[in-house]
């Protein structure tokens, strides 16, 4: 075991913790992000946390919960590779499940690996949901033509009920949708303070929609085809021209999530230039994923 002084987490923690997540990622790899003052701030701004300490004083750890739809606790943390192996996850998970033993504890992992599988394995959780991290450099942009019987509108308020449409169409047969209505839906999107309506768009055949696409500053947020209508190069098209627009707007990368089991949208993004750079991956209780 390794003697951490540990103390319950606060604001002014939040530089030591950006420089714990800078030795993570150049160990881990994964998303570049994850240091980064928003992500950091996202999962580490709050006081339902605990930091440990090492004899320099330096924050060698961090753990912390939020509760997801109110229904369960999810619990994030950094431990430096110089510690690991030493008991410090599981510390720190111990302490996660102890703040509510009543409410089923998940665990979030941003680069999900060999270690951490490991890790969830010794200590009780079983891997429910995860997704392929991929990144585009921009430098290469293929030319996908639109079908010239199609017609391409961006987002608002007169599309909006529309994007929903295919929304629901297009992932609600992916295991563990969770649905929303169209005002939840429209919330969800537009409270991302980077979301470009105007670089959104939804594909039109006649007063049919068929695909959409909605994109953020640097990110594919979500990309959906109608089954009807998959294999008809819709989602590439779509794709090739929000790189191109995002390459316009002086964008230097772009990034998205693929769900591990969807291999067809994997070859396709792979086919446009993305490439591979990490796993998200989420962890419950194994006695809750087994209910």
């Amino acid at each position: 075991m390794v003697n951490l002084v540990w103390s319950e987490l606060s604001p002014d923690d939040l530089d030591g913790i950006r420089e714990l997540a800078r030795v993570c990622l150049a160990a881990d790899g994964g998303l570049p992000t994850m240091a980064a003052d928003p992500s950091v701030r996202r999962f580490y701004d709050h006081t339902n946390g605990l930091v440990g300490r090492d004899a320099t004083g330096d924050i060698v750890a961090v753990g912390a919960l939020v509760r997801d739809h109110g229904t369960h606790l999810t619990v994030t943390g950094l431990v430096d590779p110089s510690i690991r192996g030493a008991g410090v996850g599981e510390e720190l998970l111990a302490w996660g499940r102890a703040r509510n033993p009543l409410v089923p504890l998940h665990l979030t992992v941003e680069n999900d690996s060999e270690a951490s599988r490991e890790f969830a394995h010794r200590t009780g959780l079983v891997r429910v949901f995860a997704e392929d991290i991929m990144r585009h450099d921009l430098g290469d942009i293929p030319v996908v033509p639109r079908d010239p019987a199609l017609i391409a509108v961006p987002w608002g308020t007169d599309t909006r009920a529309a994007f929903h449409h295919v929304w629901r169409q297009s992932f609600g047969e992916r295991p563990g949708f969770t649905d929303r209505d169209l005002d939840a839906w429209v919330a969800f999107v537009e409270s991302d303070p980077e979301f470009l309506p105007a670089d959104s768009r939804l594909l039109l055949d006649g007063g049919d929609a068929v695909a959409f696409v909605t994109v953020s500053r640097d990110w594919i947020e979500q990309l959906g085809v109608v089954p009807s209508r998959r294999g008809h190069g819709l989602g590439g098209h779509l794709m090739a021209r929000s790189l191109t627009a995002l390459r316009k707007l002086g964008r230097q990368e772009v990034w998205l999530a693929v769900a591990e089991e969807n291999a067809d949208a994997h070859r396709l993004y792979g086919s446009l230039g993305f490439v591979d750079v990490g796993v998200r991956a989420r962890y419950v209780d194994a006695t809750v994923a087994a209910d």
